[in-house]
């Protein structure tokens, strides 16, 4: 009987921990990783430079900037 108890206790104490995870630590994380994205699209923005490309290496920026928000 005290090995089902002891099983249960940790079955328990694991369904805390991952239900904390998935609140506390997740949510951080993909804001994060958002953040990180919106930073680094912004920079590839910024780095344009249309005055000496040509329109097709212009859409190969712009591709790759559309490659990264499609991760």
């Amino acid at each position: 009987m005290a090995i089902l108890e002891q099983s249960d206790i940790k079955d328990r104490l694991r369904e805390i921990k991952d239900y904390i995870f998935e609140i506390k630590f997740k949510n951080c994380l993909e804001k994060q990783i958002l953040e990180n994205l919106k930073s680094e699209i912004k920079y590839k923005l910024n780095t344009i430079n249309i005055d000496s490309k040509t329109p097709d290496k212009i859409q190969e920026k712009i591709n790759s900037i559309e490659e990264l928000i499609n991760f």
